[in-house]
């Protein structure tokens, strides 16, 4: 049987919670007012066990997405700025339903409980309206995806079962996977290799979905762990994002918000970050540092050749040496170096990029150590679109880059975008379409690329 439509409620069957759409604080058992770290962690892990204990029943995939939505509510609830956001749109659904005359009927036993708490007058109005906003229908993000706490350890072969169990053929949705091919029929320029390969598959990372569009994704050389980041809307502040794996064929798990900002870049070793800490186009690239990946990353600062840019799309070459920015107006890539980490950045300089239009590759980023560059290629200098993924490669820092070498994606949407390659593994991560934000990565060796002499 295919549990991908099954209907059982573990919500009431297992969680003894009645409502259809539970809050985050009737997931995790706790009061609305609870505000110890320790206790949410510690109520998250023992659900997330009361539902592990349910795989193998014949229901994977409500357990899968329980687990999903008990990550969700831990994550939010342990961050003051996520879980305030939540908190304030709680009430606004509260409101809205009371508005339309609507009332749930299982609010007053909830709301007692909290009466009957000695509190300040402050608190006890506050409590009160999350209490009632318990139980109002806030649809959760439903996945197909287990959400291991950080105090257990991944098991991926149940996480690749579950991810196994959530793909869909491409003939019944073209979302799931997509094909790509790098076929091409015509020599578009002398001395051009002309390479005609078979259709392979480019998978999208739907366990990394948010509530926003994911951009930017920014990979290990392991291939271990991810940072992206996020507009989870319109006018909300932007997010950076971060999970990891056990190896590098495993889904992604252990997702969290790591901090506010957008376009983050980071050495190789992860414990230097430059981004943009905020999604107003004045703010200027900062930089933060962290003394183990474990730690949290310390107070950001401005990048002193930067202050008098508007710059966008950074990208950090693996040793911290060299950082590739684009000016936001012209779109032109900058490139600033410095001797060694300790030394401060000097002056940025024109990428030298060797005998094709520049003007033609978008959303650019440094691999190998600045010896190969990634991006997208547009069909003229005035689009942004594309359905092509680019890499040039050079001998030594001092040379332009001039071999270029293209492959072609189909399937996955006509605006790609922040193709980024990790060291190691050589696989290919990148962005269809910044409407939707949907991540995708691209195995190395379903990457056979056709080389050119100009750009084609």
């Amino acid at each position: 049987m295919n549990d991908r439509f099954d209907d059982f409620n573990g919500q009431r069957y297992w969680l003894d919670i009645d409502d259809d759409s539970p809050t985050f604080y009737q997931l995790l058992a706790i009061d609305p007012g609870e505000s110890d770290p320790e206790i949410i962690r510690r109520a998250a892990v023992q659900r997330r066990k009361l539902v592990q204990s349910k795989r193998g029943s014949g229901h994977d995939s409500v357990v899968s997405s329980l687990l999903y939505q008990i990550g969700e509510a831990e994550t939010t609830l342990l961050s003051s700025s996520l879980r305030e956001d939540y908190d304030r749109r709680l009430a606004h659904t509260v409101r809205s339903r009371a508005d339309h005359g609507e009332q749930s009927s299982d609010a007053f036993e909830f709301v007692d409980e909290i009466e009957d708490e000695p509190v300040d007058g402050g608190d006890l109005h506050l409590k009160k309206l999350l209490a009632i906003a318990g139980t109002a229908a806030l649809l959760l993000i439903m996945g197909f995806f287990a959400w291991p706490s950080n105090d257990e350890p991944l098991d991926p072969a149940a996480a690749n079962a579950d991810l196994a169990a959530a793909d869909i053929d491409l003939e019944s949705d073209e979302d799931s996977n997509a094909t790509m091919s790098n076929a091409t029929n015509d020599s578009r320029a002398s001395g051009n290799e002309t390479v005609t390969n078979s259709p392979v598959t480019a998978r999208r990372l739907r366990e990394l979905n948010t509530l926003g569009d994911e951009r930017g994704p920014w990979v290990s050389s392991d291939g271990l762990t991810i940072y992206w980041w996020v507009r989870p809307d319109p006018n909300a502040e932007s997010e950076i994002w971060t999970a990891s794996r056990l190896d590098a064929q495993a889904v992604f798990s252990r997702k969290r918000l790591l901090r506010i900002g957008e376009a983050p870049t980071f050495t190789g070793d992860q414990l230097e970050m430059v981004f943009l800490p905020g999604r107003d186009e004045d703010l200027k690239m900062h930089v933060a540092a962290r003394s183990s990946r474990e730690d949290e990353f310390g107070p950001a600062t401005e990048i002193p050749p930067l202050r008098e840019l508007n710059c966008t799309n950074p990208s950090l070459s693996s040793d911290g040496l060299m950082l590739l920015v684009e000016q936001r107006e012209s779109g032109s890539p900058l490139l600033l170096t410095r001797p060694t980490r300790e030394q401060p950045w000097r002056e940025p300089v024109p990428l030298p990029t060797g005998p094709f239009d520049e003007t033609r590759l978008k959303s650019l980023s440094l691999g190998e150590n600045g010896l190969r560059l990634y991006a997208t290629l547009a069909a003229d200098s005035e689009t942004e679109s594309s359905t092509q993924i680019a890499r040039s490669t050079r001998s030594t820092i001092g040379d332009p880059f001039a071999q270029l070498e293209v492959a072609r994606v189909a399937g996955v949407g006509f605006d790609l975008a922040d193709p980024y390659s990790s060291g190691e593994t050589d696989d290919v991560y990148f962005v269809s379409g910044r409407a939707s934000g949907d991540l995708w990565r691209i195995a190395a060796e379903d990457l056979r690329w056709t080389r050119f002499e100009s750009i084609p």
